[in-house]
């Protein structure tokens, strides 16, 4: 009864959940096609490491999803050593949330020479 109430007032919370990568390239190139062109770069990059996730073992894609089930944060990941390779968002904090629970989880995650400053920033934050 408690819960219910509690999710009836707030929502759900978000969660993290992997994403098989030919859903990511969907959801990528919705974002690059609708929402977000001003970051085509960072997202091209995404969408080839999808296709190139389909046939690697060390490659992984992580995402934040909402209480309507929508995708608001996509992560790419390689390992070993595990690696941030990119992170991109569809705005509010789910980006955040996603750093912050992939720092505090693992204490040996490195970031890509490519990612961009506001998640080195996150980065440096959520490990001190």
């Amino acid at each position: 009864m408690v819960f219910v109430f509690f999710s009836a007032l707030w929502g759900m919370p978000p969660r993290i959940i992997p994403l098989h990568p030919t859903t990511s390239i969907i959801i990528l190139n919705q974002w690059l096609h609708n929402d977000m062109p001003s970051r085509k770069a960072s997202l091209s990059r995404m969408i080839q490491f999808s296709h190139d996730a389909k046939r690697a073992d060390n490659r992984g894609i992580i995402a934040i999803i909402n209480e309507n089930h929508t995708v608001t944060a996509i992560a790419t990941l390689v390992h070993p050593p595990l690696m941030l390779v990119d992170l991109e968002t569809t705005g509010g904090d789910a980006g955040s949330l996603l750093m912050k629970a992939l720092v505090t989880t693992s204490r040996s995650i490195d970031l890509s020479d490519n990612i961009d400053d506001r998640w080195k920033a996150a980065f440096m934050y959520y490990s001190s």
